[in-house]
């Protein structure tokens, strides 16, 4: 259980390296004249979530499976609602263990609130794959190609950089919450067994 609980501070580190980042690349695809960055660059923070996020969750859910493993032993009936009043639990100790960070809740909450809301624009607003071919430009809606201009073709390019960029820092930012806001010398220690 050690290995797991290791390596924290790097991860949040690098979580919020890549957040930051991810937030550069938003805000760069709203200039004029956007894209600016190279093709795939905006692929980096959605590459980095997945490791950063997923180590979160299985940090949190090892805890709670070794402190059910100390249990006595449940018919299956009863197991759901030991098990949904321990994930309640753990994550209310998240959230209390999170309030030592306000002053960082108050710049990182409304900032992922806003990446959603940049994330679901950009999905929305999506009216195909931006293609170029030759001096020719085009959407591709599922087969369809829809001819545009050099312009809509750039800022096709601009709003898909967005999204995906969007979607990365967000899950990076939520990781740096649950790291943080999750205390495993605590949740293995702190309650009685729930029965």
């Amino acid at each position: 259980m050690e290995g797991v609980f290791g390596w924290r501070r790097a991860r949040v580190i690098v979580a919020l390296v890549g957040a930051a980042f991810g937030v550069v690349v938003v805000l760069l695809s709203f200039l004029p004249g956007a894209p600016y960055l190279p093709d795939g660059i905006q692929f980096i923070p959605f590459i980095l979530a997945f490791p950063c996020f997923g180590w979160a969750i299985i940090e949190v859910s090892q805890a709670q499976s070794a402190r059910r493993r100390s249990q006595p032993g449940q018919e299956w009936y009863q197991r759901g609602a030991t098990a949904y009043q321990e994930g309640a639990r753990i994550w209310a100790d998240v959230w209390a263990n999170l309030r030592r960070y306000q002053g960082l809740l108050a710049v990182v909450i409304p900032l992922i609130i806003g990446l959603w809301l940049v994330m679901m624009f950009s999905i929305t607003s999506s009216q195909g794959q931006p293609e170029p071919d030759g001096n020719h430009y085009y959407l591709d809606d599922h087969g369809s190609h829809i001819p545009v201009t050099k312009a809509d073709y750039e800022y096709a390019v601009a709003v898909g950089e967005r999204g995906f960029a969007a979607a990365g820092t967000l899950f990076l930012l939520m990781s740096v919450g649950i790291t943080l806001g999750f205390d495993p010398k605590q949740q293995t220690s702190q309650h009685a067994p729930l029965l």
